[in-house]
């Protein structure tokens, strides 16, 4: 869990980003496709992640990832600059 809002784009390879759906997540696929998704409190969502996509997860959300079975990924985390 983090204090600042997380993105992640995905540069190479592929897994998974297990979020908890506490409020809002934002999904870009490569297409550029955005997807909202709600679902109760306290269920763990599964978000399939490939080279190309855009995960943005507000802040104090609860997340975890894990490689698939190609066992390979290259991501960048993004940070906003406050002056």
């Amino acid at each position: 869990m983090h204090e600042d809002e997380e993105i992640r784009y995905i540069l190479e390879g592929s897994g998974y980003f297990d979020v908890r759906s506490t409020s809002e997540i934002l999904f870009s696929r490569a297409s550029g496709f955005i997807v909202p998704i709600g679902h109760p409190a306290d269920d763990w969502i599964r978000c399939a992640v490939i080279a190309g996509d855009l995960l943005v997860l507000p802040p104090g959300i609860y997340h975890r990832f894990t490689l698939d079975e190609k066992n390979t990924i290259k991501a960048m985390r993004l940070f906003k600059v406050c002056n």
